[in-house]
C-alpha cells in the first residue's frame, strides 16, 4: 500500500490496534468507545472520549459475525495437527496466546489527530481490559532492485537443482502445472490486462487494485503473478510455475476509505478459499523506519500473525517473505505488539507460515547459492534466521510487468527484472501449488502449510545455502514429492 512522506513513526496508516481481555463480552458492538461505556470500563471510555477519534472492529462486522468467526477459529484449532517431527510447530497447550480471538482486537483511527500512535497505545494498554496496544505497522511491497533480467531462455528457477526447484519435472514427468488448486495474491495493485496475465482470469476477492491510483503502478503484483502462473508469450515472455492455477487477488486499498488492516484483508480471504489453497503474502512491515532496510516479517505485528495462523490452521498453505532488510531475525527484541520471530524462544507462536528467503543462484558455480544482498542498494538484503525455513531466487528473475515501474510503453506487454523476497516468495507459492495439484493428481490428502515447510526447509529435498546463510534450503520438486510420497 501507498505511504505518504511523514516522517516515521507518524506514516500512515495511523491506527493504534487494542486487544480486549477475551472474557469481554462484546458482539453486539461495533464501535470500541460503546462497548467501554456499555461494559463498564471507565477508565477505556474516559481516554476514547478524551482522544475523540473513530474507532472499530479490527475484523469488521461486514467480512465476518464475531460468533461465526470464533467458531471459524475454534474448528481450525480442534482440526489443526502439529507436525510431531517439526519441533517449530509443536505448540504449548498452556500458552494463552494460543486461545486468543481476532474478536478482540479493535482499531483506533489517529487520522487527521495531533495524537502520535506510540504515546496513545502506551497510554490504552494501562486501562482495565485491554491485554495488548500497539502502532500497526506500515507495510510495503517485498521486493528490491537488482539489475536487468536476461530472456526467458536462460538457466532459471525452473531448472533442476542446485540450479532450481525442478519445475520442468512436474511439467514434464507428472504433467501437473497446477490444476484444481487456486493461489490468492495479496499486494496492492495489479495490471491485470497484460498479456501473460489476462488468459487467468484473475479475480479480486477483497479490497480495490491501487493500479492507476494517483500515479500508483501495479507492476510488483504483475511480476509476483507472472512468476505464479504467467502466460509465455512468444517471443519474450515469461513461463509461471503454475499455469492452470486459479488465481485470486485481494489487496488493502480501499479506495477513498482508509486501507484495510491487513488482517482483516486475510480473515476476508479464508472466505474464498478452500483447504489445499495458497496464499502468498507479497508485503512486508516496516520496524524502526521509512525504507526497504526497515523490512520485517508481516507477522511480525501479533494481529497479522493471528490471521495467518488461523488460514493455516484452515488447511491453507501460506508462503510469507522473510522481507529484504538483511536483519537477523533471531536478534530482534519483542515489544508491544511485536511476535518473536525465533522458534524455541519464550513468547515464539508458531504462525504455520512458509516463511522465504532469497539468494542468489549463480549457474556457473550453482552448488553454493549465497544469500541475496542487493547490488543496487547497499544494507538491502535478505532477512535471515532460524524462522525463515527455505530459498529462491532474489536476483534478476525475469517476470511480468514493468521496471522502472509505470514508465514502460506499453505497460501490458513489459517484462522485467524482479528481486528481493518478493520473487523468492512467488517461486516457493508456484512450487507450493504444484506439490498439492500433484497430491490431488494421486488422490492423497493435502498436506498442510506446516508439512509443506518442513519439506521444502530439509536439505535432504533440495538445495542447501552456504553455511550459515540462515536462509533453509531450496526444495526441489522431484526430491519433495519423493519425501511426502507422491
Amino acid at each position: 500500500m501507498t505511504q505518504d512522506s511523514l516522517p516515521f513513526p507518524h506514516r500512515r496508516p495511523f491506527r493504534v490496534v487494542v486487544r480486549l481481555n477475551a472474557e469481554l463480552p462484546t458482539d453486539p458492538y461495533d464501535e470500541l468507545r460503546e462497548a467501554a461505556e456499555r461494559l463498564g470500563l471507565r477508565e477505556l471510555e474516559d481516554a476514547l472520549t478524551e482522544l475523540g477519534v473513530p474507532t472499530a472492529r479490527l475484523v469488521p462486522r461486514t467480512t465476518i459475525d464475531p460468533a461465526e468467526l470464533r467458531a471459524r477459529e475454534l474448528e481450525a484449532r480442534e482440526e489443526d495437527r502439529a507436525d510431531p517431527e517439526d519441533p517449530a510447530s509443536i505448540e504449548d497447550p498452556n500458552d494463552p496466546e494460543l486461545a486468543v480471538s481476532l474478536t478482540q482486537y479493535w482499531l483506533v483511527d489517529l487520522s487527521g489527530s495531533p495524537h502520535y500512535p506510540v504515546e496513545v497505545a502506551a497510554r490504552l494498554e494501562q486501562v482495565d481490559g485491554v491485554e495488548l496496544a500497539y502502532p500497526e505497522l506500515p507495510v510495503i511491497n517485498a521486493g528490491g532492485q537488482d539489475g536487468a533480467a536476461g530472456p526467458a531462455s536462460q538457466p532459471s528457477h525452473l531448472d533442476r537443482a542446485p540450479i532450481g526447484s525442478n519445475v520442468r519435472w512436474a511439467w514434464e514427468e507428472r504433467e501437473q502445472y497446477g490444476e484444481q488448486v487456486r493461489v490468492l495474491d495479496v499486494e496492492s495493485g495489479w495490471l491485470f490486462d497484460h498479456e501473460a496475465l489476462k488468459p487467468l482470469g484473475v479475480q479480486l476477492v477483497g479490497g480495490v487494485n491501487q493500479d492507476g491510483v494517483g500515479g500508483f503502478s501495479g507492476g510488483h503484483g504483475t511480476a509476483a503473478v507472472g512468476i505464479v502462473a504467467g502466460t509465455f508469450v512468444a517471443p519474450a515472455g515469461v513461463y509461471g510455475v503454475a499455469p492452470r492455477a486459479g488465481v485470486l487477488a485481494a489487496s488493502p486499498f480501499n479506495g477513498d476509505l482508509p486501507v484495510l488492516p491487513l488482517a482483516d484483508v486475510l480473515t476476508q480471504a479464508l472466505l474464498s478459499l478452500r483447504r489445499g489453497d495458497v496464499v502468498l503474502i507479497e508485503v512486508a512491515a516496516l520496524e524502526g523506519g521509512t525504507t526497504t532496510k526497515w523490512q520485517r516479517p508481516i507477522e511480525r505485528q501479533v494481529d497479522v500473525r493471528a490471521a495467518i495462523r488461523l488460514l493455516t490452521r484452515s488447511g491453507i498453505v501460506v508462503i510469507e517473505p522473510a522481507g529484504n532488510g538483511d536483519t537477523d531475525l533471531d536478534s530482534l527484541e519483542t515489544a508491544s505488539g511485536r511476535s518473536p520471530l525465533t522458534p524455541g524462544e519464550p513468547g515464539y507462536v508458531d504462525s504455520g507460515a512458509v516463511m522465504v528467503g532469497g539468494a542468489f543462484v549463480d549457474p556457473s558455480r550453482p552448488d553454493a547459492p549465497k544469500r541475496w544482498v542487493s547490488g543496487d542498494d547497499p544494507g538491502v538484503g535478505s532477512n535471515f534466521g532460524r524462522r525463515v525455513d527455505c530459498f529462491s531466487w532474489a536476483r534478476k528473475v525475469r517476470t511480468s510487468g514493468c521496471r522502472p515501474w509505470g514508465n514502460c510503453k506499453p505497460p501490458t506487454s513489459a517484462y522485467q527484472s524482479f528481486n528481493g523476497t518478493s520473487s523468492a516468495s512467488a517461486i516457493i507459492a508456484g512450487v507450493a501449488v504444484l506439490v498439492q495439484g500433484l497430491h490431488n493428481n494421486a488422490g492423497q490428502p493435502l498436506p498442510s502449510s506446516r508439512r509443506l515447510r518442513r519439506a521444502f526447509r530439509d536439505a535432504g529435498t533440495g538445495t542447501a545455502s552456504e553455511a550459515d546463510a540462515g536462509i533453509g534450503a531450496m526444495p526441489d520438486l522431484e526430491l519433495v514429492a519423493a519425501f511426502l510420497g507422491v
